[in-house]
């Protein structure tokens, strides 16, 4: 069942599709970290799902964050690290 809207008098539902959908991707990405200290740092992660079978639903995708870690549980040294 497919949930395609919830108001007050009900839910629009519909049967899930019969054909099954055996779509794969390959995922390329790169990550750029740099961490002034040990505690904080950004990071930069950019991907690209690549469908061989169908281009036309490959996608990009580009995230950014602060990070924050405590002392106690640095995992990664300060620095810049390219991934």
């Amino acid at each position: 069942m497919w949930i395609h809207s919830v108001n007050p008098t009900g839910m629009a539902t519909t049967a899930p599709p019969t054909e099954i959908d055996g779509d794969y991707y390959v995922p390329l990405w790169g990550e750029l970290t740099y961490k002034p200290s040990c505690s904080w740092g950004a990071q930069v992660l950019a991907s690209y799902d690549v469908h061989p079978g169908s281009s036309n639903e490959d996608m990009p995708s580009l995230m950014a964050g602060v990070m924050w870690q405590p002392n106690s549980a640095c995992a990664d040294a300060s620095g810049l690290a390219l991934r």
